[in-house]
């Protein structure tokens, strides 16, 4: 399996989500063969056990690239009185699937950036700002590692299997 990963990312023309598909697919076997399951809820941002600050740096050391921090797509356009990004970019590629390979906190479909709490509520980035709701991180991820290399994915993977 080493071989396979070395392989995929070598793979400079390949399009980073395939890449992320990839990876999620290999991680999805080691936990199936390690047998990784657990009765408890994994942290969530903003909980206590989410990583400190200095844990996130020392994540940031041990991998080749800069942690990032994913935002939806549609945040360009907020706020709507000041839009802190190139919104009208947005409005033309926000369903081309392309474009949105190529953005760090977007889904293949937007509707796969929303989420919803047991309680009904929904966290979402709207592109239609007309609705007057915030802009909300829905089910982008806080933070991602820039995988570039196999022990990447290990030290990416052995900090996230420690987060309680």
């Amino acid at each position: 399996m080493a071989s396979k990963l070395q392989t995929l990312l070598a793979d400079s023309t390949m399009n980073p989500l395939t890449i992320a598909l990839q990876l999620s697919w290999v991680v999805s076997i080691v936990m199936a063969r390690w047998n990784i399951t657990s009765s408890r809820c994994r942290c969530l941002y903003g909980q206590r056990c989410w990583p400190s600050t200095s844990d996130l740096l020392l994540l940031e050391s041990r991998v080749s690239q800069p942690l990032i921090y994913p935002l939806p797509p549609a945040s360009a356009c907020y706020p709507v009185s000041s839009p802190s990004g190139n919104c009208t970019d947005v409005k033309i590629n926000h369903l081309n699937a392309n474009w949105r390979a190529d953005q760090s906190g977007a889904s293949q479909s937007p509707n796969f950036e929303t989420f919803t709490f047991d309680n009904g509520s929904i966290s979402a980035c709207y592109l239609n700002t007309t609705l007057g709701v915030p802009c909300q991180q829905g089910s982008v991820p806080i933070v991602g590692v820039d995988a570039r290399t196999v022990s990447d994915v290990q030290e990416a993977v052995t900090f996230a299997a420690h987060i309680r």
